[in-house]
């Protein structure tokens, strides 16, 4: 299924037909320094080599570590879901103070008193652009959510995106298209992501990503955002990364890409399943690692490389099948750490490195900060992180931060006894603009906000405890553990130290009600409008 597309593509590059190389150099005004900010899309912190992986997941950000950078082992995002992260990333504020919590909040959600990180470079003299593949979409990327890009060279988002797509399961369709003059006849379905398939999208995108940085070569200093989405659930990676870590053996469903329920709970007899799956995204990370090697090979043949600070993060982790269950994925019902847990990596980051590898916990809202002190650029009041330049110099070895999470949209609806809405096809809708025409995104039915804000899960994470909170319809479960002795989180201790649990559910609470939608009542969070569960109530179950 996958090697004649792959043989395709390769043909149509020996006749030269594949998208064009930028062979000069960057010999314009650009004095730097620059900045290329990498999102990965789904990005589990520890299944990169550089982090300690097993298998040669990431040999080109291990290769440009070594040569000049540093990665954090113990990076967390604050939600597991992209918008959330990404908008986080950008402003250094928790997602209850930017507003955008979840793919279907509109614009009308964003919070344009924050400081956005590229309008803060914008106006410091940077060109600003945002290049994305089919997953960093307009929802997001946007001159209302994120203003401060000269350019967004986005994709789109919507039913007509994905109808689009369709088109992608003919790998005829991609082997005639898949080079310079189809991508310029059929933009628009390369724009939508080429198919949602990696074996398309990759060639486009590495093109517009060229042409992009070869222009910004000729700014004075340039800020350049990027948005890989390789490992995204469903794991469907094109030859040869779908079997670089799986059984050549293996004929099952899960052969191209994971196909196995993937809420089911018990993981015994399905080892076999498990193991594909996590092979199957394995390879997608290599794929990951291969497009940023690509990056950064396009800045040194620019001849930019040693002036542009390369910063590297997933916008969230990914839950995987492992001893304890085979759930792969992330949900809103879901608060596991591997969910949470992001690589990040700074390449050439202008100051001298202590360490390549840093263990201390970091976090998404330091990231911000960090880049503009990097710079030598003044950090704004009133942000959420802090820098972590301390640490890349050698001049602190733990920060000791607090990082606190929460989950985000329910795909599966929670079951019983945790609190939970109504399914997906229930609470998103399309919307008509000001004309009347049909808008091609949906929108979260807002009779149901409360209800769903309040239904997220979130945890406090410390140097040594983990303490969870999840909703039920009549309170909250709390959990505690220790996690330096019991990294995957199997024993409660909250009954055997309640006056830790009590101290981190405290801090906890103080984090949440930064969110002015919540309150606590009889000892519980709970929504400021008193009948928000008597709306959006999910169907009994069967």
């Amino acid at each position: 299924l996958r090697r004649p597309v792959a043989g395709a593509a390769a043909l149509a590059g020996a006749l030269g037909l594949v998208g064009w190389h930028a062979s000069e150099r960057a010999t314009g005004l650009n004095e730097g320094p620059n900045v290329v900010l990498i999102f990965l899309e789904s990005a589990r912190s520890d299944f990169f080599s550089i982090n300690g992986y097993p298998a040669l997941t990431s040999p080109r950000l291990d290769r440009l570590v070594a040569e000049g950078g540093v990665t954090f082992t113990d990076a967390w995002s604050h939600a597991n879901s992209t918008v959330a992260s990404v908008v986080t990333v950008m402003t250094s504020a928790y997602a209850y103070r930017h507003g955008m919590r979840s793919m279907f909040h509109g614009e009308e959600f964003a919070r344009p008193a924050l400081r956005r990180l590229p309008a803060l470079l914008h106006d410091q003299g940077f060109a600003t652009r945002v290049v994305t593949d089919w997953d960093g979409d307009v929802t997001y990327m946007n001159e209302r959510v994120l203003p401060g890009f000269d350019r967004y060279d986005v994709a789109e988002f919507g039913m007509i995106s994905y109808v689009k797509q369709i088109y992608s399961q003919h790998f005829l369709f991609l082997a005639l298209t898949d080079n310079r003059l189809g991508h310029r006849a059929f933009s628009t379905f390369y724009r939508a992501g080429g198919g949602y398939t990696p074996a398309g999208s990759d060639l486009y995108y590495r093109a517009r990503i060229e042409q992009n940085l070869a222009e910004l070569g000729r700014t004075r200093r340039f800020f350049l955002t990027l948005f890989f989405a390789d490992p995204h659930f469903n794991y469907r990676c094109g030859y040869p990364y779908y079997g670089r870590f799986t059984d050549p053996d293996y004929e099952g469903p899960n052969k191209y890409q994971a196909m196995s329920n993937p809420t089911v709970d018990t993981a015994p007899g399905r080892e076999r399943e498990a193991r594909q799956i996590r092979g199957l995204y394995a390879g997608c990370v290599s794929e990951l690692d291969d497009n940023i090697g690509f990056v950064a090979d396009t800045l040194r043949r620019l001849g930019l490389d040693r002036r542009t600070l390369l910063v590297v993060t997933g916008d969230h982790g990914e839950r995987l099948p492992d001893r304890s269950s085979f759930r792969y994925g992330r949900n809103g019902a879901w608060l596991d750490p591997d969910q949470f847990q992001v690589p990040l990596v700074f390449i050439h980051p202008r100051v001298p490195i202590a360490q390549p590898v840093v263990a201390a916990t970091v976090r998404h809202v330091d990231i911000m900060p960090t880049i503009l002190e990097l710079l030598g650029l003044p950090v704004p009041p009133g942000l959420d992180g802090t820098s972590l330049v301390p640490l890349i110099r050698g001049a602190a070895r733990d920060l000791h931060l607090d990082v606190f999470g929460e989950t985000g949209f329910q795909w599966v609806p929670a079951k019983p006894p945790y609190l939970s809405y109504p399914p997906m096809t229930e609470v998103i809708s399309f919307r008509r603009d000001e004309g009347g025409a049909l808008l091609p995104r949906y929108f979260l039915d807002r009779s149901c906000l409360a209800r769903m804000n309040l239904a997220r899960h979130r945890f406090i994470r410390t140097g040594r405890y983990e303490l969870t909170y999840r909703p039920t319809v009549d309170g909250a479960e709390v959990a505690l553990y220790d996690w330096q002795v019991d990294p995957a989180l199997t024993r409660n201790l909250a009954a055997l130290r309640p006056e830790v649990a009590a101290e981190l559910t405290g801090r906890l609470f103080r984090w949440a009600l930064g969110d002015p939608e919540l309150t606590v009542r009889q000892g519980w969070l709970a929504a400021r409008d008193p009948d928000a569960l008597l709306r959006c109530v999910p169907p009994p179950p069967r």
